[in-house]
């Protein structure tokens, strides 16, 4: 029997676009690691693949070393590398905006290789969704005339005429909200 298929590892999860392992960077660089080239090419599918996600921010997390404005800085064009490796892959730059968050949105709080591991990231987060297309309920089958006799609906007395046109204008009211 075959394998099973393996593990996607980007996946649209709510509000995110979460995936397994890390973007990998040059140390103190925007420059995106080869290593990283198929966890990306993952996310652009992801993206290709899902065309109701309108937009995705592409945040840049930094550990608390260093100064705070070269985080900020180093985040931000992180962020922009990702952004522009997934615009070279085909997705539409206007589905796509880099946020450089520096340091101030750690992970893990602690002061160790640990915690500056975890806190060093790239995520997706979904800011726009466009909902698919919506079918409009539509007024239920007109159903078989029922006969006239003089003793319930159909009869055309004034009350069952009053009914039935009330009854017409709520569908219409409801077919227009």
């Amino acid at each position: 029997e075959p394998p099973p298929p393996p593990k996607k590892r980007v996946r649209l999860a709510g509000k995110r676009i979460e995936f397994d392992g890390k973007v990998m960077f040059d140390t103190g660089s925007s420059s995106v690691l080869a290593a990283s080239n198929a966890l990306l090419d993952e996310m652009a599918s992801v993206l290709i693949h899902n065309p109701l996600v309108t937009l995705v921010e592409v945040q840049g997390h930094t550990d608390a070393r260093g100064t705070r404005s070269d985080n900020v800085e180093l985040s931000q064009a992180r962020a922009e590398a990702v952004v522009a490796y997934l615009v070279a892959q085909g997705i539409d730059a206007t589905r796509l905006q880099a946020k450089g968050f520096g340091p101030d949105v750690p992970r893990m709080d602690g002061d160790d290789e640990t915690s500056w591991a975890a806190n060093r990231r790239v995520e997706l987060h979904i800011l726009e969704q466009t909902n698919p297309a919506i079918i409009p309920v539509l007024p239920a089958e007109p159903s078989a005339p029922e006969a006239v006799d003089g003793n319930g609906p159909g009869d055309g007395t004034p009350a069952t005429r009053a009914a039935q046109s009330s009854d017409k204008g709520a569908t219409e009211k409801d077919a227009d909200e």
